[in-house]
């Protein structure tokens, strides 16, 4: 499965076909008063379940901000 974690826009400019927005908001920390803290593990089933995402999934998730958004998702995957 492949991830694209740009801003929106540009996912809708254009996009590897058959790639899946995901908003970087939806795994950040919904209760933390810190922009960016990664989600907590029940979040982040919650998110990636959604998707259809298994831990059995193989992803691909990018990015066009030099790997930033996409290695923080796939941290935390």
């Amino acid at each position: 499965m492949v991830l694209d974690v740009r801003d929106r826009e540009k996912y809708d400019q254009g996009h590897i076909p058959g790639a899946i927005y995901i908003e970087r908001a939806s795994y950040e920390d919904k209760n933390s008063d810190v922009d960016g803290i990664i989600a907590p593990p029940g979040q982040m089933e919650e998110v990636l379940g959604e998707l259809g995402i298994t831990n059995d999934t193989k992803l691909i998730i990018y990015d066009d901000e030099y790997g930033c958004f996409a290695a923080h998702l796939w941290w935390k995957s």
